[in-house]
């Protein structure tokens, strides 16, 4: 039996303080609401189970452990360490307005949220599955999924490795650190400092406890080289420290510490301990120059038995077995197909133009590799083949003989100790406990969405919600970033209507559903758009609600009396999907933005559409609470002054924005315009028009991990950005 998560709450407190308890969950409306029933708290349902809105569970008074940050003066915008020993602190309440005039004392106050997923393992007693995410590893109970604890860290977790003796648990990290924890107590015990190489950020880490438990070594492998360091697990000093060139693929052999180089003419075999003791074995004649040099390419993989006799090779187009005592190799699986990438071509029938074809460009790319990973067994007798198409498959390692295969995919994979389990990490960020028996599903776990897409403020400012990519809509508390409950819907956009308690939720299927907070209740619109609505927007007063879509259109609701009162076409002779849209204070005026270089406004049944040079259009679209002044952000980010009627009255490029602008904002003033890119937030004067300089985000975000959204509180006092990996980023002003 899949159980459920219990952190939940009734939201309509947070509206009506004068309720004492909880009287119902969020149930469809007008349906009757529905009696809370008790759950255990484990995992949260899967969404896509039934089409019925579950209700909203109880709530209990578990705290998800929250990173928080030490927050000091400074004269300019400087990120402050992460200083994840008071996670769970309140916060002060703030009482500056984020403004021209202070910006440069804006500080990361507090990071929120659990995480993306990005390594499992299971402790060799098989009595936790530990989970790596961005802020640390969580520690849960194999059973009942209860969290144990939390092992905070400084960068995201990349390897996990317990001790052989269950003493230890180590986490590798993008920042070249390993920090050892007590595997019973969770006592932090010593963080190791890799400081002999000077590395750049395209590298991955490795790290094992040696069969005697008196050494813990780290590998890291970047495109040329493997470094590997060596500790005595006792006093934890530094053994060795050295490098050996890598060829076309690496692996390692924990149970008798040996590395593995795949190069072109031999595999290396080579000693940890004694970096001279080594040896060479011949390739099999049947190994393919080809299959080496797509090896190297694609990044792929050696996954070798515990006892090194043979070795499988994933090259992402192919899988080889090869037994090292043999000429040849055992068998080769290479007729999987290669997998389509999704095209932007791929859109409703409303997005074509009038001469049957499509407003924008689609960049070609290429053919995506059929196989992801392998993972053997821990008695080496049987593997896992996860694949692109959205397969996996349980197949015998000596011959590939299949044993079964599910219609599922999975990005990683970890087996408990006697391999009669394994956990599975769906693309979503759900994680599956299934049977290796059959590989059905024993259980699940919704606690490490794979990404975050939207946030919105209520009204007064008390709560966060942020929906994700697992279909949920999470709510936290903005006092100290304790998740209070969920909301049924895998929403694309979020936003309150002013003034009430109705939370409006943009759904990736093209339905609008309005969560009637108080009520406890919601309804969706029966009419929907025909692709993910991209954006929503309430008129001023609430009496109107208008989104955009990925069909290339708009829709115009009234949410009061719930229907669909007109649906819009911006440019109907050559459509464009509409990335952003956002109401001018009045109810007659909406401005949009596209994936092509335009920006328009919309009034009643007219589009005046204004082109401006963005060659891949925007990413994002906002408007001061004046109506003064609008801004668009992507590959390139304007600056748009309006008049009193809502035209635009002169446009000006931002220069100074380094790299694709990712989510902007205004404060609450209007006097100041954030923009995230890829690593920094961009602060502009906007009267006169002035850049202030940057705020660096990059020990919490990088390349893969950007700002995907940001959110102003209502009283200006408090700035929210979210992640792409989940992880929600407040600033304000100490």
């Amino acid at each position: 039996m899949i159980r459920r998560l219990s952190l939940l709450i009734c939201l309509f407190l947070l509206f009506t303080p004068a309720i004492s308890g909880c009287r119902t969950a969020l149930t469809p409306s007008p349906s009757p609401t529905q009696a809370l029933t008790a759950q255990t708290p484990t995992s949260t349902p899967d969404p896509t189970a039934s089409e019925t809105p579950v209700p909203l569970p109880t709530f209990t008074q578990t705290l998800l452990p929250q990173p928080t940050s030490t927050p000091t003066q400074t004269a300019t915008p400087t990120l402050t360490p992460l200083d994840r020993s008071i996670a769970l602190t309140p916060l002060p309440q703030f009482t500056q307005a984020i403004t021209a005039n202070n910006i440069q004392n804006l500080q990361l106050m507090a990071v929120w949220g659990t995480g993306r997923a990005r390594e499992l393992s299971v402790s060799r007693d098989g009595l936790f599955l530990t989970v790596g995410t961005s802020i640390g590893a969580y520690m849960y109970d194999i059973t009942t999924y209860e969290e144990l604890a939390v092992l905070p860290t400084p960068a995201p977790v990349d390897s996990i490795a317990f001790s052989i003796d269950n003493q230890f648990i180590a986490l590798g990290q993008a920042n070249q650190a390993i920090d050892i924890f007590n595997k019973n107590s969770f006592e932090h015990i010593i963080r190791l400092e890799i400081t002999e190489w000077d590395l750049e950020d395209d590298f991955d880490i490795t790290i094992y406890f040696s069969p005697l438990d008196n050494n813990l070594v780290s590998m890291i492998n970047t495109p040329e080289t493997i470094y590997i360091n060596r500790w005595d697990s006792f006093n934890w000093s530094l053994l060795d420290a050295y490098s050996v060139r890598k060829g076309a693929a690496s692996y390692a052999i924990p149970a008798i510490n040996l590395i593995g180089i795949l190069r072109e003419d031999a595999l290396i075999l080579q000693s940890i301990n004694y970096p001279d003791d080594l040896d060479t074995v011949q390739l099999p004649s049947d190994l393919t120059p080809g299959f080496l040099e797509q090896l190297r390419l694609n990044n792929g993989e050696i996954i070798s038995s515990s006892t090194g006799d043979f070795i499988l090779m994933n090259n992402g187009e192919a899988l080889t077995h090869w037994t090292i005592s043999d000429s040849e190799t055992s068998y080769r699986f290479d007729n999987y197909p290669f997998v389509e990438p999704a095209s932007c071509y791929d859109v409703p029938p409303s997005c074509i133009n009038q001469s049957g074809t499509y407003s924008w460009d689609c960049p070609p790319s290429p053919l995506i590799n059929p196989i992801v990973k392998v993972i053997l067994t821990p008695d080496n007798i049987m593997m896992l083949i996860l694949l692109n198409s959205g397969r996996t498959e349980f197949r015998r390692a000596s011959d590939g003989l299949i044993v079964w295969d599910l219609d599922i995919q999975f990005t990683n994979i970890t087996f408990s100790p006697g391999g009669d389990l394994f956990f599975g990490l769906r693309p979503d960020g759900t994680i599956e406990k299934r049977s290796t028996l059959d590989g059905g599903l024993i259980d699940s776990l919704n606690l490490h969405p794979s990404r975050l897409f939207d946030l919105a403020y209520s009204p007064d400012g008390t709560i966060l919600a942020a929906s994700f990519s697992d279909g949920w809509i999470r709510v936290f508390s903005t006092v100290n970033g304790q998740m209070l409950g969920v909301l049924d819907g895998n929403a694309s956009a979020l936003t309150f209507s002013p003034g009430s308690n109705w939370l409006a939720a943009g759904l990736n299927d093209g339905a609008l559903r309005i969560f009637e907070l108080a009520e406890g209740r919601y309804f969706d619109f029966v009419a929907k758009h025909h692709a993910a609505i991209t954006d929503i927007a309430f008129s001023g007063d609430g009496t109107q609600l208008v989104s955009s879509s990925e069909d290339c259109t708009i829709g115009l609701w009234d949410p009061i009396n719930r229907y669909r009162v007109r649906l819009l076409s911006p440019n109907w002779l050559d459509p464009f999907q509409v990335t952003g849209i956002k109401f001018f204070p009045g109810n007659t005026i909406q401005f949009i933005s596209g994936n092509r270089d335009v920006i328009a406004s919309v009034r009643g049944t007219q589009v005046d559409e204004v082109l401006l040079d963005s060659q891949f259009g925007f990413n994002d679209l906002a408007i001061s609470q004046s109506g003064r002044w609008l801004a668009a952000s992507g590959s390139k980010s304007w600056l748009l002054s309006l008049t009193d009627e809502g035209t635009i009255n002169r446009s000006l490029l931002l220069e100074d924005i380094e790299g694709e602008g990712t989510a902007l904002g205004f404060s609450l003033d209007g006097s100041t315009l954030i923009i995230a890119s890829k690593e920094d937030l961009h602060f502009w004067s906007v009267d006169p028009l002035n850049f202030y300089g940057k705020l660096s985000t990059d020990r919490v975000t990088d390349q893969k991990n950007l700002i995907v959204t940001l959110s102003v509180s209502p009283d200006g006092s408090m700035l929210a950005l979210a992640s792409l990996d989940g992880q929600i980023l407040i600033f304000a002003i100490p």
